[in-house]
């Protein structure tokens, strides 16, 4: 090793999972199944257990924004030209995300889904190579 970190290849094949289940329009997170709690991002191990064990379980594409603001700067690489909002939604699976928030003055404690990736939410073809981004739409609130 010179000065890096040497990455196991089960977590770069952890996190290749993650991606092709979302470009397959599911969300699927690693869940260790003696603790019953999911972890993000991906990893060659548990976060929580001993042992380790870990196994992919479909999860509700559904969570609360946390955190929220506007990006005004354009960032070298990334495929959407501002303005746009971004985000830090925890999942009602557990884990926390961040990612752009297709609202134009969300609510912290607002409802939010996880949407589709690439070409799939209409995002620019430049946009839907590589790694896309994790996007966030409001829901509507349901109840009396």
């Amino acid at each position: 090793m010179s000065g890096g970190i040497d990455l196991p290849e089960a977590g770069l094949d952890a996190a290749k999972t993650f991606w092709a289940h979302l470009a397959a329009g599911e969300l699927r997170l690693q869940c260790d199944p003696g603790a019953d709690r999911c972890q993000f991002y991906p990893r060659p191990l548990s976060l929580v257990s001993p042992d380790g064990a870990l196994e992919w379980r479909a999860v509700p594409r559904t969570g609360t924004l946390l955190a929220h603001t506007l990006v005004r700067t354009p960032v070298p690489g990334f495929p959407l030209p501002p303005p746009y909002r971004v985000g830090l939604v925890r999942l009602d699976a557990g884990p926390r995300l961040f990612g752009v928030v297709e609202a134009e003055a969300p609510t912290i404690g607002s409802r939010v889904a996880l949407v589709p990736t690439g070409a799939q939410a209409g995002l620019p073809p430049e946009a839907a190579e590589g790694t896309p981004p994790l996007r966030f739409r409001p829901v509507a609130a349901t109840g009396a």
